[in-house]
């Protein structure tokens, strides 16, 4: 039994602290590449809804001057951050003006800013988990966020999911820095870490409960006065409420519409998604499976029970926010695995904490079998009178030390006391170590690299804006669903091609798709009806009758002049929004969805 180190080890080797450095400086490398790897996929169009519509234009007018810009749906802390990202780069443009004529260089600045936060994400989860519980289980943390597939893929969008996670973690470290170590600074730096990552994402902001948990576990746990916690607890809330309104200052100004647009939020998020199946309280652990990996997951579990077993109040830090996050989206009918990301900080320290454990259960079994074999070899000399005990190698109490901060030293029952072997675990020295993070990396890193090289080659949907830019004739009438950006729709047309108005959001033009509606097309010479898999397959797995007939009036009464799929043999199987977009499943050759361009018949249109 030795007490485990809340904080950076002292160690007293140099060359161990050297090979800790090289390799965290190695996961950070490779986290970076694999994220940067394809960065530019789908350029110049922004294929992701929300990068296009809810991010990157609000960004680009903060840029130009307009710092309001009316939307509070999502908060202003990312788009902010890009503003000041874009004014450095594109100093004395029109950036807005930039996003319509050089799509790609503003998206692609923009993806590169997600892609290295997700990086700096990487190393402060490495910083929570040497404060949990030494150096080796913040490296297995890191590796484990650095290489899970949804923080990999989301670090390819301009989305704000994975910027949040930098000060979730960092709210964390100080949170545990805090309760270790009562220092006030700590719980202060906390509250601001919330409310700056509350101030990028919202689902972010359950947080605080884990600062609130730290002050009052620290003064129970230390018998010091509550009076006193909970006032410096209201003065780390004020930190929070300053940080938040650092970076989304109009909510004061605007907080009625603040109201409104989160309430309009609320409502969208409590009701089920067209074509959505499956329920948010199995679809959120489900999610972990492909998104965090299934052996992560399963050592995060023993990670939460062997915490637990060593110190409730410390594995109480860890477990609070995952669990309340888990709480507040399952209740919900509409759920993404993307939602659950803030929780991936702590659950990779849980299972860097579980890797550890178990590699140290396991050189304890190989060390025991090794120490029986040669007993049982010396067994039949004669005049031998060891004893089998006396060959295992012990460390000095010194060793022990060495490894055990002297803040922690003497803490009595208040130390985090476990069954750790006393001899410090290295990813170097320790086989046992190896075998489980290979094991444990293997789903991630294929998983990875696999969904990298699917975003290296041409979306669907730039295919066939290829073959209808060189296919159609001048002045061709199309339809086009509203699955395609707003600059697909806006390279078509100058290349002469007439769209019908068709409206957004895709869920309302599923639910007015009717057959009668190819008569109008007829009617108005619109021949060219251009289908996303998009919007095909949420109307189907929505069981909407009048869609389905629409779509099979369709083939019926057209010719399937040009279809493309990102798919192997097979398909992807049933629809989910998820997979849809995530491009997860292996049977994904390319990104993007089914694309299929069909030409009614009698249609007198060109």
């Amino acid at each position: 039994m030795v007490v485990i180190a809340p904080e950076a080890p002292r160690v007293a080797d140099p060359a161990r602290r050297r090979r800790h450095r090289w390799l965290l400086a190695g996961i950070l490398l490779l986290s970076l590449s694999v994220r940067l790897v394809a960065l530019r996929h789908g350029l110049p169009h922004a294929y992701n809804a929300d990068e296009e519509l809810h991010y990157v234009p609000q960004a680009t007018r903060a840029a130009d001057g307009d710092w309001y810009s009316g939307y509070f749906e999502n908060p202003s802390g990312y788009t902010y951050l890009v503003a000041l990202v874009y004014r450095g780069v594109f100093a004395g443009q029109d950036v807005s003006l930039l996003l319509v004529d050089d799509p790609a260089a503003v998206l692609l600045l923009a993806r590169l800013v997600t892609a290295f936060l997700g990086t700096a994400a990487v190393a402060a989860v490495y910083l929570v988990g040497r404060r949990f519980a030494g150096t080796t289980v913040g490296l297995c943390a890191a590796a484990f966020l650095g290489l899970a597939y949804l923080p990999v893929f989301y670090s390819h969008q301009a989305l704000n999911d994975v910027p949040a996670l930098v000060p979730t973690a960092l709210a964390l470290l100080a949170s545990l820095r805090y309760y270790d170590e009562g220092r006030r600074g700590d719980l202060l730096l906390a509250g601001a870490a919330v409310g700056v990552a509350a101030g990028i994402k919202y689902l972010a902001a359950p947080m605080a409960l884990v600062v609130a948990a730290a002050a009052l576990l620290r003064a129970v746990v230390h018998r010091s006065r509550t009076s006193t916690a909970l006032a410096w607890l209201v003065a780390s809330g004020a930190a929070c409420i300053a940080a938040l309104l650092l970076l989304n200052p109009f909510l004061v100004v605007e907080f009625g519409k603040f109201l409104d647009n989160m309430t309009g939020q609320s409502a969208q998020a409590a009701t089920t998604k067209l074509g959505q199946s499956g329920t948010a309280w199995l679809g959120y652990p489900t999610s972990l499976a492909w998104g965090f990996g299934v052996i992560p997951t399963l050592l995060a579990g023993v990670g939460v029970v062997l915490a637990w077993r060593a110190d409730r109040a410390r594995a109480t830090l860890l477990l609070l926010f995952p669990v309340a996050l888990y709480l507040t989206m399952g209740v919900q009918e509409r759920y993404f695995g993307r939602w659950m990301l803030p929780a991936y900080p702590a659950l990779a320290v849980l299972a860097g904490y579980g890797a550890v454990r178990t590699a140290t259960a396991l050189g304890r079994v190989s060390q025991v079998g090794a120490v029986a074999s040669g007993v049982s070899g010396r067994s039949g000399k004669a005049g031998t009178r060891r004893h089998a005990g006396s060959h295992v190698e012990r460390p000095q109490r010194s060793q022990i030390e060495s490894e055990t901060p002297r803040s922690r030293r003497g803490l009595g029952r208040h130390a985090l006391r476990v069954s750790m072997p006393t001899r410090p675990v290295g990813l170097g020295a320790a086989p046992a170590m190896v075998v489980v993070l290979a094991l444990a990396l293997a789903q991630p890193v294929i998983d990875v690299v696999r969904s990298d090289l699917v975003l290296t080659r041409t979306d669907t949907r730039t295919t066939a804006l290829a073959w209808m830019s060189r296919t159609f004739p001048d002045g061709a009438r199309v339809v086009l669903e509203p699955a395609f950006p707003g600059s697909y729709r806006r390279e078509l047309r100058s290349s002469g091609v007439e769209l019908a108005s068709v409206s957004r959001p895709f869920q309302e033009y599923e639910l007015r798709l009717e057959p009668d509606l190819l008569d109008a097309y007829r009617v108005d010479g619109y021949c060219w009806v251009v289908v996303s898999g998009h919007q095909h397959d949420r109307g189907l797995a929505a069981g909407l009758i009048d869609a389905a007939a629409y779509y099979e009036r369709l083939a019926r009464e057209s010719d399937l002049v040009y279809r493309t799929t990102p798919f192997a043999a097979g398909g992807a199987g049933d629809f989910s929004y998820d997979f849809s977009f995530n491009y997860y499943p292996p049977a994904y050759r390319r990104p993007g969805p089914v694309v299929e361009i069909y030409r009614l018949h009698d249609c007198a249109g060109a």
